[in-house]
């Protein structure tokens, strides 16, 4: 397939199936490296968007954000059980 004589609907949809695979590696990479059991076919069915935000809040320099943030707001509680 020559990219050139894509039309401009053809190029974009290529683009999107491109973007949408990355994202769907990128998850499956990240819930490996966290140890979290997943279901490859459930990432295919997820949106675009639902992929990024996915990505982003599995990344692992938002993880150890969201781990300290969790412990400021519910450390005291850990204490008292």
């Amino acid at each position: 397939m020559n990219k050139d004589s894509l039309t401009p609907f053809e190029q974009e949809l290529l683009d999107s199936m491109n973007k949408k695979a990355l994202l769907i590696i990128k998850a499956e990479q990240l819930l490996k490296e966290a140890k979290i059991p997943f279901n490859t076919q459930v990432l295919f069915e997820l949106e675009e968007d639902e992929l990024e935000e996915m990505c982003q809040n599995w990344a692992p320099e938002n993880q150890a954000r969201l781990r300290a943030q969790y412990k400021e707001t519910n450390g005291d509680e850990e204490h008292t059980k």
